[in-house]
């Protein structure tokens, strides 16, 4: 995907070892110098989390999303997918945030869907995966 729209594909790295994550970094396909980073998403809270897994990153046109297990908030398991707006040489910022949260305790209910989006725009780096 072309981040920084230079027309030369861009790379999303996710740090750390499986259990012990520690950043997003977004780095420019031709130069692989940082663009930006996120050192937020994984603090304590989520690491702490012997749920919290990141899964994948689904890649469209113009957006990218991150989908990964927490249960940083409220200490509730969930699947959060947040997805990021591309936009020319701008930093990617938030367009959507939802949380499916499961009910450990009750095995037979559909998640429950939360928006998590904030009244503000949130940049790629200054994203905390925290919802309210």
């Amino acid at each position: 995907m072309d981040i920084n729209k230079d027309g030369v594909k861009d790379f999303i790295e996710v740090l750390g070892e499986k259990d012990l994550l520690k950043s997003i970094i977004i780095r420019d396909g031709l130069s692989h110098k940082v663009l930006w980073t996120n050192n937020l998403l994984f603090d304590d809270s989520y690491n702490a989390c012997n749920f919290s897994h990141f899964n994948n990153i689904a890649i469209s046109k113009n957006n990218f999303t991150l989908e990964y297990d927490t249960c940083a908030d409220n200490a509730v398991l969930g699947k959060r997918y947040t997805t990021f707006k591309v936009d020319s040489n701008n930093e990617p910022f938030v367009i959507q945030d939802n949380y499916l949260i499961y009910d450990l305790n009750e095995d037979d209910q559909p998640p429950r869907k939360v928006n998590c989006m904030s009244g503000s725009k949130v940049s790629f780096s200054t994203y905390r995966g925290r919802c309210g």
